[in-house]
């Protein structure tokens, strides 16, 4: 069985919920996600869980997340594992260079992983991106300057956008 501990953690975006294994970042729940689809999510990566929630609130993840939105921090330099593919973590690992406050396309990460026709697997790899904020996902954007899509609906991607100073 694996040992994992959660938090509430309230955001400009709302209460996320996030997931460490003995201090690794492993899961961001977003706002509108139920505990039990957070729950469903790790054991379908680790098997068979025991979920602690701590309120001792020490973690770097805790400190890292608290100064991004304290406007302190514009780069996470935390602890965690990606548990996905090799493909998304390959997508996910280029999404993570975006500069804060700026933005790329789908069709630019695809290019940038040297898989210039995957753009929709680019898609799904950020759809699925288990660490949103850390890995910022919401800087992707369509090709044509549109918005795409947001685990969280564009309301909030905006939100996020809005915060780190980007005007489209």
């Amino acid at each position: 069985m694996t040992k994992l501990q959660y938090y509430y953690f309230d955001s400009i975006i709302g209460k996320l919920t996030v997931v460490e294994k003995n201090n690794i970042l492993i899961y961001i729940g977003l706002p509108n996600a139920r505990l039990s689809k957070v729950k469903n999510w790790c054991e379908s990566k680790l098997g068979k869980i025991d979920f602690e929630l701590i309120e001792t609130l020490d973690s770097s993840s805790f400190v890292q997340l608290d100064e991004y939105f304290n406007g302190r921090r514009k780069l996470f330099s935390l602890k965690y594992s990606i548990l996905q593919t090799n493909f998304r973590i390959l997508a996910l690992k280029e999404v993570e260079k975006i500069p804060f406050g700026q933005t790329k396309s789908y069709g630019e990460i695809a290019e940038l992983i040297g898989k210039p026709k995957a753009v929709r697997a680019v898609g799904t790899a950020n759809a699925t991106n288990p660490l949103p904020i850390v890995i910022p996902c919401h800087r992707v954007i369509a090709k044509n300057g549109g918005l795409g899509g947001y685990g969280g609906g564009l309301d909030m991607k905006i939100k996020l956008l809005e915060f780190e100073g980007w005007t489209e």
